[in-house]
């Protein structure tokens, strides 16, 4: 059998209930190593000539006696002690094969009775790919397949075929999760039915698709300036402590800043400022850590201003128009390369309506969150966007650079605005201007194939 001779040619163990899928294995196997005719009989124990010389017929035999009783020991190497002690008495690869077939391949009425109550049964589990689910549903598929009838015509086979195709896919596709419902609905309605391979390789798709959605969404954060962070509305129960030395609410003496700026030079007061989301309208709770008493400093949203501006004085930036963001309006729409959706406050811009228990909650940049109530396409006269997050708490229409990258289109961003470009045609569909660090939208239509409709947003 030369260098390529190996002990263990299958990964699978013949248990019995396996027998199906060890069968394929070592016939495949058997096949690639072209010793399958051993398997079924057609080469037999040859029988000397009546004009060979015994050393020829030597020859031949010992060939072919070493080429069955290799197959011989691969059989008992793939079984288990009580499937391999069957084969002391056999003496052939023939005679082994047809013993396991006849007592392991079962094809009585009660078995096909509990094969399809299983297919019938089948769901595909929570984080389960479409790969290990077709697995174990063509596990199935192929032990039924001992039940189907031997057909003479070739007509009749290949009818019989396309046929049982047709059914393994509407099989498969029932037993999906929900939340291949849009592409499950989208194959149904093709005419003709497309094949099983078609199918899985659609489903391949999205379910990249969903993995790349689930990555974003497991820490969605609205990233917008700090003015539009503190914009963002929340519990009106939030209580303000008092400061007795400036006499300013929102902390106390023992963190005033007042009294941290006036310390010595040299003494080590530098703060890193980390923004957070307001849980008032009027207010924000935002930190300044000390490296050298890790005290934390809660501050009205004046004093927050205050300071966010003496710092962009001192480092010689502008703050007026950093400063300048006010809430969103029906009309203004903002790019958010962060926001893992688009995402509104405005309930009477939704055209269509989905309420669904399972929506993500969404973060900000202060761990706090905000709740989306429902999803639906936006539609107005002057705007139209599919799959919009409406999230009561927002304070800015906001539009999902991530999600207008997943359709394909190219986002270039610079000093003098930004734009949307259709890689496909060099077109531009959208545009942008520069408000300080946000980018607002002032056109976008989408292509119909993008969205199912005219989509187009405009400020």
């Amino acid at each position: 059998m030369d260098k390529l001779e190996v002990s263990m040619p299958i990964q699978t163990i013949l248990n019995g209930s396996n027998y199906i899928l060890w069968a394929q294995e070592m016939s495949s196997f058997l096949r690639g190593r072209k010793l399958w005719r051993y398997v079924t009989g057609n080469l037999r124990e040859p029988s000397q000539a009546v004009e060979e010389d015994d050393d020829t017929f030597a020859g031949r035999l010992e060939e072919w006696e070493s080429k069955n009783h290799q197959i011989l020991t691969w059989f008992r190497n793939t079984s288990i002690p009580s499937i391999k002690l069957q084969f002391g008495r056999l003496n052939t690869a023939k005679e082994a094969w047809d013993l396991l077939a006849g007592r392991y391949s079962t094809s009585d009425i009660a078995h096909q009775y509990q094969l399809l109550g299983n297919l019938h049964r089948m769901r595909q589990e929570t984080g389960q790919s479409i790969n290990d689910f077709l697995s174990s549903m063509h596990a199935i598929w192929d032990q039924l397949a001992l039940y189907e009838p031997t057909w003479d015509s070739t007509i009749d086979a290949r009818k019989f075929a396309e046929y049982r195709d047709r059914m393994r896919v509407m099989q498969f596709l029932m037993a999906l999760n929900d939340e291949y419902e849009p592409v499950r609905a989208s194959l149904l309605h093709r005419d003709p039915l497309p094949h099983l391979e078609v199918v899985v390789s659609e489903l391949l798709t999205e379910e990249t698709r969903l993995a790349t959605l689930k990555a974003q969404r497991a820490t969605p954060l609205v990233s917008t300036p700090i003015d539009a962070v503190l914009a963002t509305s929340g519990s009106s129960s939030w209580h303000k402590p008092y400061c007795t030395h400036c006499r300013r609410p929102g902390h106390r003496a023992s963190n005033c800043y007042q009294l941290q700026s006036k310390q010595p030079t040299g003494t080590n007061n530098r703060s890193r400022f980390r923004g957070a989301a307001a849980r008032r309208p009027s207010t924000a709770a935002s930190v300044i850590e000390d490296s050298s008493t890790s005290s934390s400093v809660t501050l009205s949203l004046d004093d927050l201003r205050s300071t966010v501006r003496s710092i962009l004085q001192e480092t010689g930036t502008s703050s007026s128009s950093t400063l300048s963001v006010t809430p969103g309006t029906h009309d203004s729409w903002f790019f958010d390369s962060a926001c893992c959706n688009h995402m509104t406050s405005h309930s009477n811009l939704f055209k269509s309506k989905s309420y669904n228990s399972q929506a993500p909650i969404i973060h900000t940049a202060d761990n706090s969150q905000m709740i989306v109530s429902h999803t639906g396409n936006v539609s107005t006269p002057t705007l139209s966007l599919p799959d919009t997050f409406m999230v009561p708490n927002l304070s800015l229409n906001l539009i999902s650079v991530g999600q207008l990258c997943e359709l394909g289109f190219d986002i270039h961003f610079s000093l003098n605005g930004c734009r949307v470009q259709d890689p496909r045609t060099g077109q531009t569909i959208g545009t942008g201007r520069k408000v300080g660090r946000l980018f607002e939208l002032v056109s976008l239509k989408l292509p119909n194939s993008f969205t199912g409709c005219a989509a187009t947003v405009s400020s």
